[in-house]
């Protein structure tokens, strides 16, 4: 740490070097919310011969499907301190997300934080959808087509 700080380069900040910029996002479902009725998902969040985490992932499933019907989007944003961006992500996003976002400005110092809010679940890609696995297909509220829609998100924010 001390060799870090040591090695760290310092600028003055005005305030004309400090921007924010936000923006909302309206995810497509996962197919477990997608293909199933409000009802039925509080019909599976109260059903105590489920388990435990299908009825706690069909009560998020409802109430992120309801925040949305409601015109509530998913924040995404991005706060610029001098020469660093640090981009703002919903859910637990795939590693992918942060490689994007440093290729779309390279060479610049671009810092991404998830779980701005937790009501995605994980957040995969295109690809890691197809592929199946917890993340994509039990611990995500949210579908394939989400990547498409972030990424032009990032692009926008990053600019």
């Amino acid at each position: 740490m001390e060799t870090a700080w040591a090695g760290t380069t310092k600028h003055p900040l005005k305030t004309r070097d400090l921007h924010w910029r936000t923006g909302g996002l309206t995810l497509p479902f996962n197919k477990f919310i997608a293909d199933k009725t409000d009802r039925e998902l509080l019909n599976v969040a109260n059903n105590s011969d489920e388990a435990k985490s299908v009825r706690i992932w069909a009560a998020l499933g409802l109430t992120f499907k309801r925040r949305q019907k409601a015109g509530n989007l998913t924040a995404i944003s991005c706060l610029q301190v001098g020469r660093t961006k640090v981009l703002h992500l919903p859910g637990e996003m795939f590693i992918e997300y942060q490689l994007a976002a440093k290729k779309m400005r390279p060479g610049k110092n671009i810092l991404v934080a998830s779980y701005g809010n937790y009501e995605t679940g994980y957040v995969g890609t295109k690809k890691s959808y197809a592929q199946g696995g917890y993340e994509t297909s039990v611990a995500s509220q949210v579908g394939p087509g989400s990547e498409d829609i972030i990424m032009n998100a990032m692009r926008k924010l990053l600019r």
